[in-house]
């Protein structure tokens, strides 16, 4: 190789990885952490330490989802801030969250319900609680938990607990001190088929093999912090020093060993954010058996809500796979079409409103009222009716929808993500600030390392460039190990370490 290209070859490798170094850390120390969610959910972070973006104001980030009538003189909203009594009349907050997990990972409330006999339960995505009013606390339930599952939804038929995991159906009634799985049989238009993009993300993180998979990509993550710390000596370090040699010997170890590994997570990252997305995010590929997604059972990781219609008496579910009704449990669902859309990361609201006996549905992809008997949608923010493109593409995004209530008068209040409640035309009939004990609130170590992976944290720098930061990241992390995995090859390996020649 001449001098010349040697030079140049060296100098990309160089400056591309000074620019991308503190990025690159970001995201291998992220990605670790991401890995480990259980052993990492007992640490939370201020969210004051985070951009104000992050900061929970008038009910923004989850803190609020939902509300019920606890008793007949309260009424109580719950999310990721825990429970709140409020009084409307005095415009205040009383804390009801006495007795859940004080970790932010652990604490979102995601439903609480109301049975016949009046007993009040609430769930996060790992406990289910039940309230003890004469203590005014709530009491984790461990013997009618299921063990081993992300929880994700609570309904009530008279006193009789509907528990949803990700993967299946659980019956809870007053007598028994268990839950009874209820199988949900497979659908008419079932296939052993999942999503390219939820393959490509298990690939990913590693989890597609397991815990040994997942300690591979870690491995991966380790080296990609080994070569950034190595590259930063070995530019910085004179060369004379007896330790720089040492240096670039290991820079160029980890390099070699890990380069097709680094390349392979490198370019499976990329595919997980626009605009390659696009390419894989509708595409269905089969399960393979060996691997974590594979499973006998038809809905493993697919349930996300369950409500009942009180209208037909049907259960009608929210899966990754659309919506599905049943008459009975042991019945299988049934496709439903003329559906509201859903953004990739499930529902956040799905509330029926008797003031005009429609169901009120709310995600990332917008707000929207559900006419299920009629199969119409509309936007309930604009009113406008809604009607599927049918083409294929980036999935819908509207105003990222977080929480919904209803007032005693029948006023409905919507609640962003990120901003918090939306103005109404009465600007001045806003919920009250939020209690100074949750804001700017607390975030979960894991949470924080998520925002930090996807480049969230640097919206404010980014800007109109943020969406398109995993896939810039990705295209210079490619150039850096194939310009440095080329230096190796064609110098340091064949010329043992000697400069080439003019």
């Amino acid at each position: 190789m001449k001098r010349s290209r040697y030079t140049l070859l060296k100098g990309w490798h160089k400056w591309i990885c000074l620019v991308i170094t503190i990025l690159v850390l970001g995201f291998a120390g992220s990605g670790i952490i991401l890995n480990h969610r259980d052993l990492v959910s007992g640490i939370d972070l201020p969210r004051s330490w985070l951009p104000k973006a992050y900061h929970y104001k008038s009910w923004s980030g989850g803190s609020l989802i939902g509300k019920i009538r606890a008793t007949p003189d309260e009424e109580w909203i719950y999310g990721a801030a825990g429970v709140w009594a409020y009084d409307p009349q005095l415009k205040s907050y009383d804390s009801r969250s006495d007795g859940l997990d004080p970790r932010a990972d652990r604490r979102s409330v995601q439903r609480v319900v109301r049975t016949n006999r009046g007993d009040l339960y609430a769930l996060t995505a790992y406990s289910l609680y039940k309230w003890q009013a004469d203590k005014k606390e709530w009491a984790k339930q461990p013997k009618l938990t299921p063990k081993n599952e992300r929880l994700t939804d609570l309904e009530t038929q008279g006193d009789t607990l509907v528990l949803l995991s990700r993967s299946h159906l659980y019956l809870i009634f007053s007598s028994q001190e268990s839950p009874t799985r209820a199988d949900l049989p497979a659908p008419d238009d079932y296939e052993p088929r999942v999503s390219l993009f939820s393959t490509i993300w298990q690939i990913h993180s590693g989890a597609f093999f397991g815990t040994i998979g997942r300690l591979v990509v870690d491995l991966m993550g380790v080296a990609l912090i080994l070569l950034s710390i190595t590259g930063i000596l070995i530019t910085f370090v004179p060369k004379k020093a007896k330790v720089w040699k040492q240096f670039l010997k290991e820079h160029n170890r980890w390099g070699k060993w890990c380069f097709w590994g680094l390349l392979f997570v490198t370019i499976t990252g990329a595919f997980l954010r626009p605009p390659l997305m696009i390419t894989v995010i509708k595409a269905q590929v089969p399960t393979i058996p060996g691997t974590n997604l594979y499973s006998t059972n038809p809905w493993n990781d697919k349930l996300r809500k369950i409500r009942r219609d009180p209208i037909t008496k049907e259960w009608l579910l929210s899966t990754s796979r659309g919506f599905y009704a049943l008459k009975q449990f042991g019945k299988a669902p049934k496709r439903l079409t003329g559906t509201p859309p859903v953004s990739v990361m499930g529902l956040n609201v799905w509330e029926w409103s008797d003031r005009d006996s429609l169901w009120v549905v709310g995600s990332f992809s917008g707000a929207f009222r559900w006419n299920r008997q009629k199969g119409q949608v509309y936007d309930a923010l604009t009113g406008k009716a809604y009607t599927e493109s049918g083409q294929k593409g980036m999935p819908i995004f509207g105003t990222p929808i977080s929480g919904y209530t209803i007032d005693s008068d029948g006023r409905e209040r919507f609640y962003s993500y990120s901003t918090g409640e939306l103005q109404a035309e009465d600007a001045t009939d806003t919920m009250p600030p939020m209690p100074t004990e949750i804001s700017p609130g607390r975030i979960s170590l894991w949470h924080a390392a998520l925002e930090l992976h996807v480049g969230r944290l640097y919206e404010k720098i980014l800007g109109p460039l943020q969406p398109l930061y995993i896939f810039l990241s990705a295209l210079l992390l490619i150039l850096a190990l194939t310009t440095g995995w080329m230096l190796y090859r064609r110098y340091y390996r064949r010329r043992g370490g000697k400069k080439p020649k003019k």
